[in-house]
């Protein structure tokens, strides 16, 4: 659930009886799961596919992308060892996923190091829409708002159909939205109050604090190197895209 707390506790479990299914995973006699070999096996023989597909991409220079590197893998070791709320959680898991498998070296090192950084980008905002106290699919139809502004139960419920969760739990939530004044009610729909903008705008605020203070492990010559490789390394993309076409 603190990996993906926006679903119901028994959704999220039913999400392993495919892989329990075809023998990947076994109950572990403790309410949780662990892998099979067959399930070890399948995910390494995925890994190593997704790895060997993108061998030969070079979206951008070898020595630009040497840098990203380097300025990543120092966010994100800071972000994994910050001492403040979030957790990491999410971006531990990405990480101990990503040195278990090998994509953990060097250039091919990118995409964990994005997807560590995206990791902790989800800690951060589950730690901040936590502190008020609301299930994960209740904040999620006040997100869902925000982003699409009003909005009837029934296109509410078609929106987030992949969450697998019942419409009448939606229709809890709307009214628990609207007793503490974040969402209103007006001919069949429902959406933001002035409340509820500044509740979102609050939580967005807090994630941005704690996903950009592992930043500081740049020093302000890092800072205007990686201001200039992202200069350089927009142009350098657009003559290689150029090139290929």
């Amino acid at each position: 659930m603190r990996v993906s707390p926006y679903r119901l506790p028994r959704v999220n479990e039913e999400r392993f009886a495919p892989a329990i299914q075809q023998g990947y995973l076994i109950a572990d006699g403790h309410g949780g799961f662990r892998q099979t070999e067959a399930g070890e096996s399948g995910a390494r023989k995925l890994w190593q596919a997704m790895s060997q597909s993108a061998t030969h991409l070079q979206p951008i220079p070898t020595e630009s992308a040497r840098k990203l590197v380097f300025y990543l893998t120092c966010i994100a070791d800071t972000s994994l060892a910050t001492p403040e709320p979030p957790s990491p959680v999410i971006a531990s898991c990405k990480r101990r996923t990503y040195q278990r498998f090998g994509v953990n070296d060097s250039l091919a090192g990118l995409p964990a190091r994005v997807g560590e950084l995206q990791g902790y980008r989800d800690d951060a905002y589950i730690t901040a829409w936590q502190a008020y106290q609301v299930e994960g699919h209740t904040w999620e139809a006040l997100d869902k708002l925000h982003l699409d502004g009003a909005l009837k139960l029934d296109d509410l419920c078609a929106s987030l159909k992949g969450r697998g969760i019942p419409q009448e739990v939606y229709a809890q939530d709307l009214q628990e939205l609207v007793q503490r004044g974040w969402v209103e009610e007006s001919a069949g729909k429902y959406q933001l109050t002035a409340e509820g903008k500044r509740i979102r705008e609050e939580a967005e605020a807090l994630t941005d604090h704690y996903v950009f203070a592992p930043w500081l492990c740049l020093n302000e010559s890092e800072l205007k190197d990686y201001r200039i490789w992202q200069r350089n390394c927009a142009m350098d993309y657009a003559v290689h895209k150029s090139n290929r076409e």
